[in-house]
């Protein structure tokens, strides 16, 4: 990727792509991987955002450093997603949006366990869902997490403790 960043004609642009690509790559990869489930895919995904960031930089660096992550996030899990369905469509599966995103982040398939929580998380308010899902899957801390919500990040560390204490609840019965 770095070598198309050498087609940038501004070097201040250059140095801005650079460094959020260097900063930031590895952590896209792996929201995109954790969609696809394939790293060529993966890799694509980044490098779909990256290149579309060139074509139009102007926003990206209008936007303050601590909002960038999550732009990139929302940037590199909707290329990915449009990705998978591309995928599905060609090999004629049926499309469920849902069953994508709400995969485990490793790759456990079919543990019972993993199942039963994933269903008992489902039951979570919404905000308590949102703060799990962007603390332990996307490694997001919670003042970031906050600035995404619209919430305080004293609100975002309940909403997690109150969704961990309701999970470990229904995991003792």
């Amino acid at each position: 990727m770095p070598i198309l960043l050498m087609s940038i004609q501004t070097p201040e642009n250059r140095d801005i792509l650079t460094e959020l690509y260097e900063k930031y790559s590895r952590f896209m990869f792996r929201v995109a991987f954790s969609i696809t489930n394939n790293e060529s895919d993966a890799e694509d995904a980044v490098q779909d955002v990256f290149v579309k960031l060139m074509e139009t930089p102007g926003y990206l660096y209008k936007l303050p450093p601590e909002e960038q992550k999550g732009f990139l996030l929302v940037c590199v899990k909707n290329r990915a997603l449009d990705i998978v369905r591309a995928r599905k469509l060609l090999c004629g599966e049926e499309w469920d949006e849902a069953l994508v995103i709400n995969k485990p982040a490793g790759r456990i398939s079919g543990d019972d366990e993993i199942t039963f929580l994933k269903e008992e998380m489902k039951k979570l308010p919404l905000q308590q869902q949102s703060v799990l899902i962007l603390h332990y899957y996307f490694g997001f801390r919670f003042h970031e997490i906050g600035k995404l919500l619209g919430i305080s990040m004293v609100a975002a560390q309940k909403a997690a403790h109150r969704a961990k204490k309701a999970l470990r609840d229904v995991m003792r019965e």
